[in-house]
């Protein structure tokens, strides 16, 4: 029976190839359901998957590039897609979940939630209220989500995080340059600059829990307008701000010229040492 149902609501299983010369893009529109993406060392695109019943399904491909989507309104798919590692893809999404390894370019969705992980040369994802997880090694990454979770790791030398309410979490090593903005979300830092790196993080209302990387030489600047600092290192305590209101934290650790910048205005800020 179960065999049956699946008949019933699902199409013949989908099977397309291209060859692909480098550097080729490929564009994928999904509305629901889930893609699967994996860079290989082949240099042809292939993808395999289902859709439902009543969808339809386009394909479009020569040589420089591949055009997938299914029918915004007409149900989901299931796909797994293999891209060449020089290709860029492209990805919209409205609810579909995103899953990828090793593929470079740019993943798009309304609430899907997207998971991004490997080895690329570039890197940006945007989802307004699913959960984006990236644990990467990249040059650089831009990510930004309205509601979700964002949480950045891996080995980045560029990182752009951004949210309005999603909670923000940087654990990202080897950092020359990141930029933490939110308006209400929390925002957890423990990435590593290093002795050259530098780090800003703004957030408005919400609070900052900044941990000092282990590697890190270089100086640290926390300042808020409302909210209340707390100093989990003992020779470190803040002071008043100079208007009367908020406070202010300096402090430096080890050697080198790394600075991390934490401002907030009704946020709080923990620091913590390494």
């Amino acid at each position: 029976m179960i065999a049956l149902a699946l008949l019933l609501v699902l199409q013949p299983p989908i099977e397309r190839r291209q060859a692909l010369t480098p550097g080729a893009g490929v564009k994928i529109f999904m509305p629901a359901g889930r893609v699967h993406l994996v860079g290989w060392d082949k240099d042809t695109l292939a993808v395999r998957g289902t859709v439902a019943r009543g969808s339809t399904f386009y394909y479009g491909a020569y040589h420089g590039g591949v055009k997938v989507s299914v029918d915004p309104d007409s149900g989901s798919a299931t796909l797994d897609v293999f891209v060449p590692r020089s290709s860029i893809v492209s990805i919209k999404a409205v609810t579909a979940d995103i899953d990828a390894t090793d593929v470079s370019g740019w993943f798009y969705g309304v609430s899907s939630r997207i998971h991004l992980a490997g080895t690329v040369r570039n890197l940006e994802a945007e989802s307004i209220s699913g959960d984006v997880t990236i644990a990467v090694t990249a040059p650089w990454v831009r990510a930004r989500t309205g509601q979700g979770r964002l949480t950045v790791g891996g080995q980045a030398d560029d990182v752009s995080a951004t949210s309005i309410n999603g909670a923000i979490d940087v654990t990202t090593g080897q950092l020359t340059r990141a930029r933490v903005s939110t308006v209400n979300g929390n925002v957890r830092f423990a990435g590593d600059p290093g002795t050259q790196g530098l780090v800003d993080i703004d957030d408005y209302a919400g609070p900052v829990d900044l941990t000092l990387g282990a590697h890190m030489g270089g100086q640290c600047d926390i300042t808020t307008v409302f909210g209340e600092i707390v100093s989990e290192i003992p020779s470190v305590r803040p002071v008043a701000g100079t208007s009367g209101r908020g406070q202010t934290l300096a402090l430096s650790i080890g050697r080198g010229t790394a600075h991390i910048t934490v401002r907030t205005f009704k946020g709080g800020v923990r620091v913590r040492g390494p």
